[in-house]
């Protein structure tokens, strides 16, 4: 999940740390896993191909999240990272626009928070999985509620038909 504007966190030292954690190699190497995110994201894959990870990590730790990802199991696809001359406060309204971008080739996203909605241009077509949510502010994009990573998995199953509409192939 993504935390900011924590009051108090909100002191020169930490903000200092926390952008150079958001940096570190070791450290996104260390990162826990998420209890069931390597199995859901495997048994998705075989409903609908999952095609890549879009993530507002740097691309200064790409390799390392690209470590991470393999030492827990997940898919050996694509990662796509935000730029690292883009502040991290850039990267949301940055992931909004790559998502689109990227559709219909990527036709939905899991995602953990609200903020990419805030960005997502009203025309996108894509379905957003929100993991870790019950609800969501009213809007007109196509979002899902999945409170966890078993929810997504039945979630996904319960729209593939949809989905693969979406991709422009007949069930």
């Amino acid at each position: 999940m993504l935390a900011h504007d924590v009051p108090f966190w909100n002191v020169e030292e930490i903000r200092k740390w926390g952008l150079q954690a958001l940096e570190s190699e070791e450290m996104t190497e260390g990162y826990p896993i998420i209890k069931g995110s390597d199995k859901a994201i495997e048994r998705i894959d075989h409903v609908i191909p999952v095609v890549g990870y879009l993530t507002l990590r740097q691309t200064s730790i790409r390799d390392a999240t690209k470590r991470w990802l393999k030492k827990h199991g997940f898919p050996d696809i694509p990662v796509i990272t935000r730029p690292n001359n883009l502040k991290l406060e850039e990267g949301m309204k940055w992931k909004a626009d790559t998502l689109a971008y990227l559709y219909p080739h990527v036709i939905g996203s899991i995602d953990d928070t609200l903020d990419i909605f805030n960005y997502l241009p009203s025309s996108y077509k894509g379905t957003i999985f929100l993991y870790g949510q019950t609800d969501y502010p009213k809007s007109d994009l196509n979002i899902i509620p999945c409170k966890t990573w078993d929810d997504v998995y039945k979630k996904v199953v319960e729209h593939q038909a949809a989905l693969q509409r979406t991709a422009g192939n007949p069930t």
